[in-house]
C-alpha cells in the first residue's frame, strides 16, 4: 500500500469509527461516509461494500494484530500467561472502542459484532489449545471424534462464551473497568483451559 492509499485507508477508518460511535452503523450511508472522510464515493467502494463492512473489517484487523502478536510470544510464555495476555489485549481493544461496541451491540448489527469477537476467540483458542494441550487432556475417549476436532469444538464453545461475557460486561451500568470482565471470564472458564497441568492431575 503506497502513501496515498494509506492516507485514504486511515481517513476511512477514522471516519467510520467516528460515525459508528454516534449511531447504529447500519444507518450510515456510503455517501455520508465519503463526505465525512473527505473522499469520493467510489473510493469507499474500492475499500468495502458498505460502512458496516468497513467497520467490522477495521475492527477485525486490530483483532488479527492482537492474535499475531500473541502467537509470536508463545515460546516465551506459559499457558496461563498467554491466556491472560491475550484476553487483556482483547479487552483493551474493546475498551478503546467502547462507545462503538456499545452502539453496535444495542443496534441492528449486534449479532455481527458478537460473531466477529467469537471468530477471533475461536481462531486464537484453536491455536492456543494446539500449542498448550498437545496431549494430556485431549487424549479423549469420545467415539467418532479426533483430538483436533474436539479442540475445534471446544474453541467454539469458549469463544462464544467469552464474546457473550464481553457483551454482558458492556451492558453493566456505569463504565466498568476491563479488569472486572477479565476476572469474571477467568473465574468462569475451567482452570484446565489455561493451566494444562491441572488436567493432567485430574
Amino acid at each position: 500500500m503506497d502513501a496515498r492509499e494509506l492516507r485514504t485507508a486511515n481517513a476511512l477508518r477514522d471516519a467510520v469509527f467516528e460515525l459508528a460511535a454516534q449511531r447504529d452503523i447500519a444507518q450510515v450511508t456510503t455517501t455520508e461516509l465519503a463526505l465525512f472522510a473527505g473522499v469520493a464515493r467510489r473510493t469507499v467502494y474500492n475499500h468495502g461494500r458498505s460502512p458496516q463492512e468497513l467497520l467490522f473489517r477495521f475492527l477485525s484487523e486490530e483483532l488479527t494484530s492482537i492474535r499475531e502478536e500473541l502467537e509470536s510470544g508463545y515460546s516465551a510464555r506459559s499457558a496461563a500467561e498467554t491466556f491472560e495476555v491475550g484476553l487483556r489485549a482483547v479487552l483493551a481493544h474493546v475498551a478503546g472502542h467502547r462507545v462503538i461496541y456499545e452502539q453496535t451491540g444495542s443496534g441492528s448489527v449486534g449479532a455481527v459484532w458478537h460473531q466477529m469477537l467469537a471468530s477471533h476467540f475461536a481462531g486464537t483458542l484453536s491455536g492456543f489449545l494446539g500449542k498448550y494441550h498437545p496431549t494430556d487432556y485431549w487424549q479423549s475417549d469420545i467415539a467418532g471424534a479426533s483430538r483436533p476436532e474436539i479442540q475445534a469444538v471446544a474453541a467454539e464453545v469458549f469463544a462464544h462464551s467469552m464474546a457473550g461475557a464481553i457483551e454482558a460486561w458492556l451492558r453493566m451500568p456505569g463504565a466498568r473497568e476491563p479488569e472486572l470482565c477479565f476476572q469474571i471470564i477467568k473465574e468462569t472458564v475451567p482452570v484446565w483451559l489455561y493451566t494444562p497441568h491441572a488436567a493432567a492431575g485430574g
